[in-house]
């Protein structure tokens, strides 16, 4: 209940808040909102829910051939700020346990609170897990996503969320072969290794799931 709250109170903000360009922002109209817990009987380890933006929708072959066995749905499109996704997340009637979420590339750095209200309200579902990625990308008149990217990874070490991080920024960090040359999308090799990273996070939330069927 607490989370379905939260998400009321996010969702709200973020219809004031400004997300992206002028031209990918979606108007709201500030109703509250909240997304679903996942139905009792939920086989968290096969099925994903992949909300995203381009980043998404360039892997969205290549991550279902990376989990043979899983149902894969994808919801992206190219230039999604947070503030949509976010509400794309609120009208699914049966989410299901495992979220995995790639946004806020097209959002403005400084926007951390509300990068932080998404996070907790997906990662805090009763019986459910997230998966988030760090943010690599120039930064946006001057300000670099280093804040952001430190908020995921202090998230991610929080024991009250369900939340795999894909530390994306860190990958790229390593190897600038990932990014293609507007240093926002991936390269060919970037979004296969993307795909795989997700992947393994997914499956990574997955255990988690059998770890509390199991009591452990």
């Amino acid at each position: 209940m607490r989370a379905r709250h939260a998400l009321a109170v996010l969702l709200v903000a973020l219809t004031f808040v400004g997300c992206g360009s002028e031209e990918d922002e979606v108007a709201g109209d500030g109703a509250p909102v909240s997304i679903a817990d996942p139905p009792p009987g939920t086989e968290a380890e096969r099925e994903v829910l992949v909300v995203g933006d381009s980043l998404a929708e360039e892997k969205a072959d290549l991550l279902p051939a990376a989990l043979p066995g899983w149902r894969v749905r994808i919801d992206a499109r190219w230039g999604r700020p947070l503030a949509e996704g976010m509400r794309v997340l609120a009208a699914e009637p049966a989410p299901p346990a495992i979220l995995a979420i790639s946004l806020f590339t097209n959002d403005h750095p400084q926007d951390v609170g509300a990068l932080e209200a998404a996070v907790r309200v997906t990662a805090a579902r009763p019986g459910g897990c997230a998966v988030w990625a760090t943010i690599a990308a120039p930064p946006f008149n001057g300000v670099s996503y280093d804040d952001a990217n430190a908020l995921l990874r202090r998230l991610a070490r929080d024991p009250q969320l369900e939340l795999e991080l894909v530390d994306w920024a860190r990958e790229v960090a390593r190897d600038s072969s990932l990014m293609s040359d507007d240093e926002v999308h991936a390269s060919p090799s970037g979004y296969r290794a993307r795909a795989r990273m997700y992947a393994e996070a997914i499956r990574a939330c997955a255990e988690r799931g059998s770890r509390e069927e199991d009591g452990s």
